[in-house]
């Protein structure tokens, strides 16, 4: 571990409490924003320090900053009582600053053992130890106990899984500081529950943990004090004790919430989608579902159910095999992307990064680029045009950035969902498929856009809302479609179910005994 910046002429000291990390003062502006106005923040040796508030908010720039991502206009950093410059990532991972980032970083193409040892390998006379470090890693994750398969090649696994490769680098490192950035969005109830394990015993390791969630019913199962930020300015910091949910919402938002769901109040009506004994090369067997004008159709199931094949499947993602689909009574000659955006179906996917942004292109562009030809006179797109209903859209929703021309991958994660769900009102779409709408954003988002849902099906849209969480699933759908094994197994009204319902509903008759210890995934 290196030391401090010895080479500062202005190096101090400070031992405030004991902290391992103290930030006083910290301001970081980019062109148009102040992301962080004075900001302090402590951390002490062996506790974990929750880090809320609503997305735009200032958390992920504070942790890159923390990480040496940026370095900040104004404030100073103590690291073990003495100040310090963090000038580079290398150097935070030098002082022991381990970030495991909401968009991973892990290298598809190589194997978990591989990925757990990258920049970490264990070498002699220029050769890799390879047994040495596959030894380490199977300790590591026996330790953990997370399934992990460890010559799978990383990008052929799962995002639950790609997750736990991620947490599992970082604790086979041993850092003294450990940022966990949204660590359990992609994780079941009972892999949280082993995480949450491995938190504690870091803990009484001494290790300090900075973490984020916005999951507010966890922060109470792991935390000791929360931080609130508000429009990159430190709210409060209070103890978990005094963290109730509503309080929390209070503080992030600055408003009182009366409540998180609206009520489901649309009326569905004649079916406007509806599938045929659907097969597909994914493993999706005999799939037959209507969704109706006016109704928000929930998909719910474990890890492997095949919820998430069936929401591409609905796009023309997954390669069909067999079957029909239909829009308004009227048999669709393919079941291609493509050709279902032209007839109103839009798609949400689960992984923004990946799949729902052009991180690379402006707002703009990533609003009215699938719907171009709604902008196009002559040949020549009308700027004028396309930058109104873009500006609407994103008013609508409140994105937070300083102008349309701002780069995607400068927004936060919540102000990006934002952004692709904006895109999605560009045209006039009947059929909406979400997965995962509301994965890693804040609860003041969620709200926004819980209200965004049930307006659509006032509106007369049909909804396919594919969802992990069952608080999502319970408040928001008419009707909840349970997977398993590739089949829609029950269609149950979602009024009258609870969780403990819906969850045993998961389950297969013969494992509801064996599994019912484990819990929703992906």
């Amino acid at each position: 571990m290196a030391s401090p910046d010895m080479n500062n002429p202005n190096q101090k000291t400070d031992r405030h409490n004991g902290a391992i990390l103290r930030l006083k003062g910290i301001t970081k502006k980019f062109p148009g924003v102040v992301a962080l106005n004075k900001v302090d923040f402590d951390l002490m040796p062996g506790e974990v320090h929750v880090l809320a508030g609503e997305n735009g908010a200032g958390k992920s720039t504070l942790n890159k900053i923390i990480s040496g991502v940026y370095q900040p206009e104004e404030g100073e950093i103590y690291f073990q009582g003495e100040k310090t410059v963090i000038k580079n990532p290398h150097m935070a991972r030098e002082m022991g600053v381990g970030t495991v980032y909401q968009e991973l970083s892990l290298v598809p193409h190589l194997t978990v053992v591989e990925n757990l040892f990258l920049g970490i390998e264990y070498s002699q006379k220029g050769l890799l130890r390879k047994r040495k470090m596959l030894a380490r890693a199977k300790d590591t994750v026996a330790e953990l106990g997370f399934p992990l398969s460890l010559g799978a090649v990383v990008g052929n696994t799962n995002i639950s899984h790609q997750q736990m490769v991620e947490i599992a680098r970082h604790v086979l490192k041993k850092n003294n500081i450990l940022i966990l950035d949204e660590p359990t969005s992609a994780l079941t109830k009972d892999e949280i529950d082993k995480l949450f394990v491995i938190i504690n015993q870091l803990k009484e390791a001494g290790v300090a943990i900075i973490y984020i969630s916005h999951r507010l019913n966890e922060l109470q199962h792991i935390g000791d004090r929360v931080t609130i930020l508000r429009d990159g300015e430190t709210v409060t910091t209070i103890g978990i004790e005094e963290a109730s949910e509503e309080r929390l919402i209070e503080l992030m938002t600055g408003r009182k919430v009366e409540k998180i769901f609206p009520p489901v109040e649309s009326q569905p009506s004649q079916t406007l989608l509806e599938v045929k004994d659907l097969n597909t090369d994914s493993g999706l067997a005999d799939i037959n579902l209507k969704v109706r004008q006016g109704e928000v159709l929930g998909v719910g199931g474990l890890i492997g159910s095949g919820k998430i094949a069936l929401a591409r499947a609905l796009f023309g993602l997954e390669k069909t095999t067999s079957g029909d689909m239909y829009l308004s009574g009227k048999k669709l000659r393919k079941i291609d992307a493509s050709y279902l955006i032209k007839r109103g179906v839009v798609y949400v996917p689960a992984d923004r990064r990946q799949e729902g942004i052009l991180s690379l292109m402006s707002i703009r562009e990533n609003v009215s680029t699938p719907s171009l030809n709604l902008f196009t006179r002559g040949g020549f797109i009308n700027r004028n045009l396309e930058k109104g209903k873009v500006s609407e859209l994103c008013g609508r929703f409140k994105v937070k950035a300083p102008n349309l021309e701002f780069m995607m991958q400068k927004l936060s994660g919540g102000n990006q969902q934002k952004v692709i769900v904006a895109r999605t009102l560009v045209q006039d779409n009947q059929v909406f498929i979400f997965h995962e709408l509301t994965r890693g954003i804040d609860v003041g988002t969620k709200i926004e856009i819980y209200g965004f849902v049930q307006e659509l099906a006032k509106q007369g849209a049909g909804i396919v809302f594919v969802s992990s969480e069952m608080a999502e699933l319970l408040n928001v759908t008419h009707r909840i479609a349970v997977m398993r094994e590739g089949r829609i197994a029950e269609t149950f009204p979602t009024p009258g179910l609870d969780e403990e319902m819906l969850l045993k509903s998961f389950f297969s008759v013969n494992d509801k005994e064996a599994e019912m210890p484990n819990a929703l995934g992906n």
